[in-house]
């Protein structure tokens, strides 16, 4: 099976005709290829000065390591560079990748990447937050937490940040988790968040059921 990452844009690669006959799309951006027995989940994010982010997930392959990848378009997305490349080692397990970016110029721009992953043997979960600056560099740890005898499926973060001013206040930046208990199959939602531009990070369980199993996430903040 052949995977191909698309990534169309209004500010990427979207040509528009305002015809009264109809609208036109230009071509689709090809960012990466695989090919295998992988699945595939590209999530995009734009810096406030128009730079654009796509992570790109690939995961599910019966033998081969799950990878991560970051790339970045400086001009409106004609041409990316890649700016992140991650491998789970042997044994582990991805269990869900998002990011955000915050900023408007190179100098303040952070790249918000949380991930979680599962390590097989014994069962058990972690995820992580880190930052980097808008090159991919500078890689810092800003929260981590670990269970035992959970599986985790999915991550979503977000964030109210807008363009940093002189008098800017200090932004809000959140993420949730999906998880199941191995032994009794209670489902989980946490949540993980800050209200101080991410200086400090604040876990609470946000929900739980017996026999249930949450999937897929998404969380937007006002």
């Amino acid at each position: 099976m052949k995977t191909k990452i698309l990534l169309i844009s209004i500010l990427a690669a979207l040509a528009l005709s305002f015809s009264a006959s109809a609208q036109k799309f230009g071509a689709d951006v090809l960012i990466h290829e695989c090919d295998g027995e992988f699945w595939a989940k590209p999530k995009i994010s734009v810096a406030d000065n128009g730079w654009i982010y796509v992570l790109m997930n690939k995961y599910g392959h019966p033998s081969q390591r799950d990878e991560t990848r970051i790339y970045r378009s400086k001009d409106s997305g004609v041409t990316y560079d890649q700016i992140y490349s991650g491998v789970t080692p042997d044994g582990t397990r991805q269990a869900g990748r998002d990011f955000v970016v915050t900023g408007n110029n190179e100098s303040n721009i952070k790249v918000w990447y949380v991930f979680a992953d599962n390590i097989q043997s014994p069962k058990s979960t972690f995820v992580s937050l880190y930052t980097m600056d808008a090159d991919g560099g500078n890689m810092t740890l800003k929260y981590n937490k670990s269970w035992d005898n959970i599986e985790n499926h999915d991550v979503s973060i977000s964030t109210n940040a807008r363009s940093p001013e002189p008098n800017w206040a200090p932004f809000a930046i959140a993420f949730a988790m999906s998880s199941n208990r191995v032994s009794d199959g209670r489902g989980f939602i946490d949540y993980v968040y800050s209200i101080n531009g991410g200086a400090n990070f604040t876990y609470k369980e946000l929900y739980s059921k017996g026999n249930s199993k949450f999937g897929l996430l998404d969380l937007s903040i006002g």
